[in-house]
């Protein structure tokens, strides 16, 4: 991801993840109000120190069949460590990039506040060996 700019109201920065492979990729983001969902990684600077934003919780990847298509497909979810399993648990989006196509951010900042570091997850299409050897 890159930074395209900064806002100054509303505060923030524009960020563009940008597919630089030659096949179409998913990313992986958390719905909110914008068309592209916002990035799912984020940590804070504190002390020097990076470390894990406690309101946003490990992204898992977890085996789900999908009815419409008859197969076990790939779902992402944020889960907090401490809830029951599926207790709260949003799934996530996995929006596709095509080769060369990019997809902008806004990211809020707070003036002053703590620097953050944010990021998200990416998804390869698997090749036609791992697809045969995945049970499903």
């Amino acid at each position: 991801m890159n930074v395209v700019e900064y806002r100054k109201w509303p505060h923030g920065a524009m960020l563009r993840l940008t597919n630089g492979t030659s096949t179409a990729i998913h990313y992986v983001a958390e719905g909110d109000s914008t068309p592209m969902g916002s990035p799912v990684l984020r940590e804070l600077q504190v002390s020097n120190v990076w470390s894990r934003d406690k309101r946003f919780f490990p992204v898992q990847s977890i085996p789900a069949y999908d009815p419409r298509i008859g197969k076990t497909v790939h779902m992402f979810i944020a889960q907090d460590p401490n809830a029951p399993f599926g207790m709260g648990t949003p799934a996530l989006r996995t929006p596709k990039l095509e080769p060369a196509g990019s997809v902008d951010f806004f990211i809020r900042l707070e003036p002053g506040g703590t620097p953050i570091r944010v990021g998200t997850v990416c998804v390869w299409p698997q090749s036609r060996l791992s697809q045969k050897l995945e049970p499903g």
